[in-house]
């Protein structure tokens, strides 16, 4: 049975996609359009079978997947394509939520969490619990019109935030902190309107860091260790202005933290080897 799939006219202008080689952008083109893809964004899918469809041979879809796991975009697992965030971009009824439990409960063992059990039964509580394991979306976001069933997705802006205490968890918290800084930060270098900022939404910040946490092995450390670098760092305050920049350049931002703490510290070294035989490197 043919389905329908919609492609965002965007697609091509998306810095990710723009970064591809030909064959890579087919591929990617192929994983979110091609006949398997379920409103869960995990399929089963053979190397062969890929190949076949798409005239790209399997040494290059081998490559292209490790490029597209690096940039936390798809994995490919026990010969199953799992999208990264798919859910996050599509806009569910009911059927379609009933859809995604149902292929999650038919996934092999192997790709659930053995203590998820979820159920059509009660299906908004049975797909909130589904996106919350995929890790995509707050409670918040998920909202059901009566009248149409279509989902709603409340913004959240971090200028509506007063502090911390409004915010649900540690990713959320550090996304905050981070654009309190870039806000001083701004207005520190003489900088009065910060309108980009002020249109900073707090689902796409937090899933920076989580991914930054969860997918590139940062610590609060790390972070807290680049905040206060950020914080005095004349040429970085104009140049770092939302977590997905800081994700990018979280390594070239450590090093550089790392290397005017040692410059100004005399103890610096001492005080680093004392931390990581009682702390260790993390």
């Amino acid at each position: 049975m043919s389905k329908l799939r919609s492609v965002n006219t965007a697609f091509w202008s998306d810095p990710f996609i723009e970064e591809l080689d030909s064959d890579q952008k087919l591929l990617f083109l192929y994983l979110i359009t091609n006949e398997k893809t379920n409103m869960l964004g995990i399929y089963e899918a053979t190397l062969n079978k890929m190949s076949f469809e798409t005239s790209i041979p399997k040494s290059k879809i081998e490559k292209a997947f490790t490029v597209f796991e690096s940039k936390g975009k798809v994995k490919y697992v026990e010969n199953f394509v799992v999208l990264i965030n798919y859910m996050k971009h599509q806009k569910f009824n009911t059927n379609m939520k009933k859809s995604a439990i149902d292929t999650y409960n038919t996934l092999p063992n192997s790709m659930k969490n053995s203590k998820l059990s979820i159920s059509k039964e009660r299906v908004e509580e049975g797909f909130e619990s589904l996106l919350n394991h995929f890790g995509m979306v707050r409670k918040v976001e998920v909202k059901v019109e009566a009248q149409d069933e279509e989902e709603i997705e409340e913004e959240i802006f971090l200028c509506s935030i007063s502090d911390e205490t409004e915010l649900s968890n540690d990713f959320q918290k550090v996304a905050f902190s981070f654009w309190k800084l870039f806000k001083e930060n701004l207005i520190d270098v003489g900088l009065t309107q910060t309108t980009t900022l002020d249109k900073a939404r707090l689902s796409v910040w937090e899933n920076d860091i989580r991914l930054s946490f969860e997918q590139d092995g940062r610590t609060k450390k790390e972070f807290q260790v680049i905040w206060h670098f950020l914080k005095k760092s004349d040429f970085w305050k104009k140049n770092i202005q939302s977590t997905s920049k800081l994700r990018k350049q979280f390594e070239r931002l450590f090093i550089e933290a790392a290397k005017e703490r040692k410059q100004n510290d005399p103890h610096y070294e001492r005080k680093r080897k004392l931390y990581e035989k009682y702390h260790g490197t993390q």
